[in-house]
C-alpha cells in the first residue's frame, strides 16, 4: 500500500500561497488540500506555484475544498451555488474535490437532490467529488448515512 500525506491549508490561513506551498514541500508532504477563493490573487499565485511543482513532482496531489459560506437558503438556491463552486474548482483539475455537501436540516430527499447535482458535475468534468463527514452537513448524523446506502457506489465519503 502506498500512503500519501497531504497538508491542509486549514490552520495556515496567515500564509500567502507561496509560503504555504514552500512549507508543504519542506515538510515532505505529498500534496495539499486547500480552499481557493474565486478570482483572487491568492488563487492565482497558488495555481502558478502548483503548476511549477507538478513539473518537478508529477505525483504531487492537489485536493480542492468546496466549502460554501453558511447561508439559510432553499435547497434549489444551495444547489445552484454549489454547482457554480464545483465547476470553478474542477477547472483547476484537482485530483478530487472534498465537498462539504448539503445541510443537516435539509430533508433526506432534498439532500439526495444535492448529491445528484454533485454527481452530475463529477460526470461532466471527470473530477471525483467526495463528501466530507462534517458537522452541519448531510453526512454528520445517522439519517445522512442513509444516503450512502441509497446511492451505492455513487456517494463517497471523505473522513
Amino acid at each position: 500500500m502506498n500512503i500519501k500525506y497531504s497538508c491542509t491549508y486549514w490552520g495556515c490561513e496567515k500564509d500567502d500561497a507561496n509560503t504555504f506551498v514552500d512549507k508543504v514541500l519542506a515538510g515532505g508532504y505529498d500534496g495539499v488540500e486547500i480552499y481557493l477563493p474565486t478570482q483572487s490573487v491568492f488563487t492565482e499565485q497558488f495555481i502558478a506555484k502548483l503548476e511549477n511543482i507538478v513539473l518537478r513532482k508529477p505525483d504531487f496531489i492537489f485536493i480542492a475544498l468546496q466549502l460554501s459560506a453558511p447561508v439559510n437558503e432553499t435547497v434549489d438556491s444551495y444547489i445552484s451555488r454549489m454547482e457554480k463552486e464545483l465547476l470553478e474548482l474542477a477547472a483547476y483539475q484537482p485530483k478530487f474535490i472534498n465537498s462539504h455537501t448539503g445541510k443537516d436540516y435539509y430533508s433526506f430527499d432534498d439532500n439526495c437532490k444535492v448529491i445528484e447535482a454533485a454527481l452530475n458535475i463529477s460526470s461532466k468534468t471527470g473530477i471525483r467529488i467526495l463528501h466530507e463527514t462534517h458537522r452541519g452537513r448531510f453526512s454528520f448524523h445517522a439519517a445522512g448515512r442513509r444516503m450512502e446506502r441509497s446511492l451505492p457506489g455513487r456517494c463517497q465519503f471523505y473522513t
